[in-house]
C-alpha cells in the first residue's frame, strides 16, 4: 500500500517513525524504498532528515499468516513520530494529524 507522509512541523527532523496498530496476525513485511530495517509494528520513513512541508511516499508491504481467508481483516493505523535524534521525539505542532486509520484486506 502506498503511503505519503508530509512533516508539517517547523523545524527540521532526523527522521519520521511510524507505528503500525495492524489487524491480529497481520505484520509490517517491508516497506520499499528500504534504507533501514523495518519491524512487525514499525518503520522508519526513508531518506533521512525532513524539512518543514517536504512530503514522501513509501510503498508498505503487509504480511498475513499462510491459509489467512481473503476478504476484510480489520482496521489498521499509522501513527507517525518525528525525531530531532534517536529516541528524542520532536513536540508537534498539530499531533492530531498525526494518524490515519485504513480498512487491512487479504488478496484471494
Amino acid at each position: 500500500m502506498p503511503v505519503t507522509v508530509r512533516y508539517g512541523n517547523d523545524a527540521p527532523s532526523f527522521h519520521l517513525d511510524v507505528e503500525a496498530a495492524l489487524p491480529a496476525g497481520v505484520a509490517v513485511h517491508h516497506i520499499e524504498p528500504q534504507d533501514m530495517p523495518s519491524f512487525p509494528d514499525w518503520f522508519t520513513v526513508p531518506g533521512g532528515r525532513f524539512m518543514p512541508g517536504e512530503e514522501r511516499t513509501v510503498d508498505v508491504i503487509l504480511s498475513a499468516p499462510t491459509g489467512t481467508p481473503a476478504g476484510v481483516l480489520g482496521t489498521g493505523s499509522y501513527t507517525v513520530t518525528g525525531n530531532y535524534c534517536y529516541c528524542a521525539p520532536v513536540e508537534d505542532v498539530n499531533p492530531a494529524d498525526n494518524t490515519t486509520s485504513f480498512t487491512v484486506r487479504a488478496a484471494g
